[in-house]
This record gives C-alpha cells, structure tokens and sequence, in this order.
C-alpha cells in the first residue's frame, strides 16, 4: 500500500492542506501537530518532492486596520501582532483610516478582495454597517477594542479603567473631580471609561464631579483645560486618556500652577511619553502589544477552525506616579 499525503490527512483527522502545511512550516495548532507527526511515524511516510513543494491554498498575508498611524496604541499593538505572525511565517498588510469610518469599511472589504487570510481590526466603534460586513466576509476577523456581537473580539476592561482612576483620586483623599472624556461614538472610551468613573463616585455622596465634554485631540483637550485652570481653585482632573492629561499638564505648566500640589492629574493608556514629563504622569496601564500577540494567535485558530469564538476581556492596572 503506499502511502500517500492523502491518506496521512484521512488518518489524522484534517484536510490534505493541513498536512502540507504541516510539512511546509506553516501554521498548525500545536494539538494538530502531534496528530500528524504521529501518523507520519507510524506509517513510515515519506513526502516525495511534490508532497514538499505542495502548498496550502493560503496567501499567508494577514490585513491589519488601524484607525490612524500616529498612535501609541495603534504602534505597541502592532509590534505584538507582527511578533506572532512572523513566528508563523505570515505577513502582515496594514491600512490606515484616518479616522474615517468610510474608509476603514473599504480597507476591511478590500482586504477581503484581495483573499488575505485574515483581518484584525483595531476599532474606535462598531455600526450596524460594520456588523453587516462583517456577516459578509469570507475570512475570519478579530477585532481589537471594541465589543462585535457575534464576532471575536478582545477588548479592554475600560469599564475598570475608569473605576481605577477616580478610586486612586478617592484614596488620595480628593473628593471633586473634574472629568474630561470624550464623545460616546467611541463606546470604550467614551461611554464605559465614563461610567467606572461615576460607578466610583457614587460609593461616597460628598463626591462632585464636573464633567467636561471633549475629543481625542491634543488642541481641544488644552482649551478645556484652560477653562477649567483658570481660577485660583486647586483642581483633581481625571483624564480618559493621556493625551487629554497630557495637554492639561502643559496648560498647568503654561499658568505656573504646580503639579501636584495645585493641580493633580491621572490619565489612562500608560504611553512611553508619560514619564518623560515633570513629575511623571499617573496612569492605567493598557497591555497593548500582548493584546496584539494574543489577538494574532486566536486568529490563527480562527484560520483553521471556524467553530471557535475569541470574546477576550483584558485586564488593565493603575500606575500611580508624580502627579496624583
């Protein structure tokens, strides 16, 4: 009888491809590994020069969405993906959408075109448009920070993250705080960081808040914080993101009030530039690039087994430093 790649598949349980993939140095999950090298053993099989040029029908391209290039976010979680990915011997395509969810829904359908073999996207929000794409793809998708119904997804426990900032300013024994959030479109940072916050401050009725409606931006964020600084007041100012506490430490800076005996500031996001600033910036710290990493690896899964379904919440951490 000879024995043929064929019949190494039907005994093991998987597809012809999956076999030579296998012998390839492609990606198999380390379960279907042993199955197969088993088999190989067992049946004294031996991949003639076809059986070793024979490759999978797969592209081994991966297309990675990202929401705009000039993100700490967005970097870190890359550098995690494109770690897993070249261990595996895929490569990573990346589109950026500046923001615009009319081109991040083209970048995922053209990804889908172009017959990658996967797609992550890291989201600043899920619409009905996207949802419906999604239904249509004919590749598995990962998404990365926000919540998909009926799709994988890894997400932040932002809901934490803002518990965790307005509990530090609690014990730190401050009891008004100023809040500068974002709009809600983003659901993460916009709505679940608020909430944590207010979940906190209902724990003690003294509590005030006064909260501030702003955006991503660095420009915005400065102009709030320079209505907020400008009485002689001393302010607790919880941030939703570094960038926000960022801008705030400038203006602070700019009207010589002192960090953090007049003004006391906590972000979130732990960027690398948080420590570059006088005194060093408090912060939640998000794990951005195991995100990445872990993201990949279930995408990966997804690939060859379709039945599986990633829904990941991800823990973050306080990092209490200078400035509150």
């Amino acid at each position: 009888m000879k024995i043929t790649i064929g019949f190494i598949a039907e005994q093991s349980g998987v597809s012809k491809s999956t076999v030579s993939r296998y012998l390839n140095g492609g990606y198999v999950s380390e379960e279907l590994k042993s199955i197969i090298a088993y088999n190989i053993k067992k049946y004294h099989y031996v991949p003639n020069q076809f059986a070793q040029s024979l490759k999978a029908k797969e592209s081994m391209m991966v297309g990675v969405v990202i929401p705009r290039v000039n993100s700490y976010a967005a970097q870190e979680t890359l550098m995690g993906i494109e770690t897993m990915l070249e261990s595996h011997h895929y490569k990573m395509m990346m589109s950026s959408s500046s923001l615009s969810l009319e081109k991040e829904l083209e970048a995922i359908q053209l990804f889908d075109q172009q017959k990658v073999d996967g797609i992550i996207l890291l989201a600043t929000q899920i619409t009905k448009e996207h949802t419906n794409l999604f239904n249509r793809l004919s590749v598995p998708i990962i998404i990365i920070g926000q919540e998909a119904q009926g799709q994988s997804y890894f997400v932040y426990n932002d809901h934490s993250a803002g518990y965790i900032m307005a509990e530090h300013a609690y014990k730190q024994g401050y009891m008004t705080w100023d809040y500068i959030g974002v709009g809600e479109s983003d659901r993460a940072v916009g709505i679940l960081r608020k909430q944590g916050m207010y979940l906190m401050a209902k724990a003690d009725s003294d509590i005030k808040v006064h909260e501030h409606k702003g955006d991503f931006s660095f420009a915005t964020s400065e102009r709030i914080a320079e209505e907020i600084l400008s009485d002689n007041l001393p302010h607790c100012i919880i941030c939703a993101t570094d960038t926000i506490a960022l801008a705030v430490m400038k203006v602070a800076k700019r009207l010589n009030k002192d960090i953090p005996s007049d003004v006391q500031i906590i972000g979130s996001g732990n960027y690398d530039i948080t420590t570059l600033s006088y005194p060093e910036l408090s912060s939640v710290a998000f794990p951005y690039r195991e995100t990445g990493f872990d993201a990949a690896k279930a995408l990966l899964e997804l690939m060859h087994d379709s039945n599986k379904k990633f829904q990941v919440v991800v823990d973050v951490s306080l990092v209490p430093r200078g400035s509150l």
